[in-house]
């Protein structure tokens, strides 16, 4: 969520020309009604008085799923500092110039009034990228009963993007996870390396993530507090694992 402070007047100004001139790459995300997160990506191309010229995204980011006159959070980094926005989009054009030699297929923003800093994350959450995937298995939790699963037939597999004491990102194809909502509730089963035993914590759906070109689903999902002491220890080896992680990715630094 953005600060309470925000910026106005002509730093905004200054910020988004900046942006533009830099065909700053941002993120697009509609929440729809069912609370699935569409996201489409573009580059920002052009500040014209109260309007902001991106290039449109491709079909395969959904962008068919990002109506006009909707309500949609822009992401961006302009500077090396993360900003985000709430804006519509207002205008689909044929044509926009993307430099003096090329016009590209082109949308059009309305400038907002506002510009916030994102904050950080409250934990620290490290990408799993490079090294050995890890699989997850999914059990859906009973709406009705706490700290007790369904029985279906089948777990669904998914993989793991990423993951902090707080929580956990998931790769699901759509063939096993057909449907998706916030709030849901899923065991998920899973092992870390040198953990001395595996993992199962109870995680509730926050985020729901189309993913470009593909049949599958991101999920963001948040550890929730089941089973006590065991709960905390288990963050508490998720933490040790994320810590070697870091010392890892420091020493390939070097």
């Amino acid at each position: 969520m953005p600060k309470a402070s925000a910026t106005i007047g002509s730093v905004l100004d200054e910020l988004l020309a900046e942006a533009c001139e830099r065909n700053a790459p941002a993120e697009l995300v509609l929440v729809r009604s069912d609370g699935l997160a569409v996201t489409a990506r573009v580059r920002f191309l052009k500040l014209i008085d109260d309007e902001i010229l991106a290039d449109k995204p491709g079909d395969g980011e959904r962008a068919g799923q990002i109506p006009l006159d909707r309500s949609i959070t822009v992401h961006l980094v302009i500077g090396g500092v993360r900003y985000q926005f709430d804006t519509v989009v207002v205008e689909h054009r044929n044509w926009v110039e993307l430099n003096s030699e090329q016009l590209v297929p082109g949308i059009v923003l309305r400038k907002p009034s506002e510009i916030a800093r994102s904050e950080r994350r409250a934990d620290y959450r490290v990408s799993l990228a490079g090294i050995s995937p890890i699989d997850v298995e999914m059990v859906r939790g009973d709406p009705d009963v706490r700290d007790a699963c369904l029985w279906e037939p089948g777990r669904i597999v998914a993989r793991m993007l990423n993951i902090s004491a707080g929580g956990v990102a998931l790769l699901a194809t759509r063939r096993q996870l057909r449907s998706a909502k916030r709030g849901e509730r899923y065991f998920l089963s899973f092992d870390l390396a040198d953990a001395d035993e595996g993992f199962c914590v109870l995680a509730e759906i926050r985020q729901v993530f189309f993913v470009e070109a593909s049949d599958s689903l991101r999920l963001a999902l948040a550890f929730r507090e089941w089973g006590g002491r065991h709960f905390r220890h288990d963050q508490r080896r998720i933490t040790k694992f994320i810590t070697e992680q870091q010392r890892r990715l420091l020493r390939m630094r070097k």
